[in-house]
């Protein structure tokens, strides 16, 4: 691919820059997209920060938007190719892989990388609504809602999705209290959080991880939680290894539980799954529910998914003969009959070896095996 999710947010930056000439309406926008500072800062924040109304700030939201697209179709018309928001839209469509099964949770992978520093609920609705027309955006973004209202009532989804175990084991307030993180956050997208429920700044090495915090610190269920807080050891290729888990928080009734948060496709990673072998026996020891999760899906579920027989008889042939397969060849060979998550859930339940390439920008799986 010809660029990079950094690149796709400084053309961003670019176009907001070169469209408000009031320099607190560049500023204002600036901390709305998360490109101020490596920190959320919620509207509220932004009220506050620069004496505006939440009003004035969806309205200038809306105006960069609107000006930003009306900017890509004039430019392209103009042949201007050089024009940070042709870029930009140009970047946007290299990207993502437009039109397919998965199209939003390719856009919550972009819009997690690329703006790390601001909710899910606030990057995908932003860069739909760049990037699409009018009606196709407003169609897409009640699609993406409605997804994350059916995975879970939207601000319970965390706590409602955790998988407790038999043994499930109560706790004091003071044990979740004492944890501290084990290992300092890395990554270009890390930032913090100020958490009012830990009174101190929380780091994130995401977007995706981002959204997990602002749920968590929203649930009434949920009392405290803390990052990187324990070390899981582990086996993998021979070797001993261990791990810190994103996090760890508590209920209002003293239960306890890990989070991991992961987007799909790595749920299939070989190196993850020995991972959470043994963070399973780690929970089920200390009576500690797990949720592994993108936050609108969770391994539980694709462990259930039922996905196109055709293509798992597919995979197993083509295993068998010594050749490797990835998501672009499934696809090239069923089209839209096999999404990610098809992809994840055949490679979980037939037990395939699947490893993951990332990149700046781009995320794929390949099955290499039989576990």
């Amino acid at each position: 691919m010809g660029g990079s999710l950094e690149e796709l947010t400084q053309l961003l930056e670019e176009c907001i820059l070169s469209l408000n000439a009031n320099e607190r309406d560049q500023e204002v926008s600036r901390y709305y997209y998360g490109l101020a500072e490596p920190k959320y800062f919620t509207i509220k924040e932004i009220e506050e920060k620069f004496e505006i109304s939440r009003e004035q700030i969806r309205q200038l939201v809306q105006r960069n938007e609107r000006r930003i697209k009306s900017l890509i179709r004039r430019k392209q018309k103009e042949k201007d190719t050089n024009h940070p928001a042709v870029k930009f839209v140009s970047l946007f469509s290299d990207i993502i892989n437009d039109q397919e099964e998965e199209w939003i949770e390719e856009m919550a992978y972009v819009a997690s990388m690329g703006l790390p520093h601001i909710p899910l609920s606030r990057s995908i609705k932003s860069l739909i609504n760049m990037y699409l027309p009018q009606r196709e955006a407003k169609e897409l973004i009640e699609e993406s809602i409605e997804k994350v209202k059916k995975a879970g009532e939207n601000s319970e989804f965390i706590f409602k999705s955790v998988e407790w175990p038999q043994n499930r084991k109560r706790y004091s307030k003071g044990v979740i209290e004492k944890l501290s993180p084990q290992r300092a956050t890395i990554g270009r997208r890390k930032g913090t959080f100020y958490s009012e429920k830990n009174k101190r700044n929380v780091q994130y090495e995401s977007g995706i991880e981002l959204s997990v915090i602002e749920e968590m610190e929203n649930s009434k269920y949920i009392i405290s939680y803390c990052e990187q807080a324990i070390t899981v050891k582990f086996s993998f290729k021979g070797m001993e290894h261990q791990y810190h888990p994103d996090f760890i928080a508590m209920t209002d009734d003293g239960s306890i539980f890990v989070v991991e948060v992961k987007p799909v496709l790595l749920m299939a990673d070989y190196m993850n799954l020995r991972k959470w072998m043994a963070l399973g026996t780690y929970c089920e020891q200390r009576g500690f529910g797990i949720i592994i999760t993108d936050g609108k899906t969770t391994f539980s579920e694709l462990t259930k998914r039922s996905y196109p027989r055709e293509v798992g008889n597919e995979i197993h042939q083509q295993l068998r003969r010594g050749k490797t397969m990835d998501l672009g060849k499934l696809k090239q060979s069923f089209g839209g009959r096999v999404s990610a998550k098809d992809l994840v859930s055949i490679i979980i339940r037939n037990r395939f070896k699947a490893t993951t390439y990332v990149t700046r920008n781009y995320l794929s799986i390949t099955i290499r095996g039989f576990l």
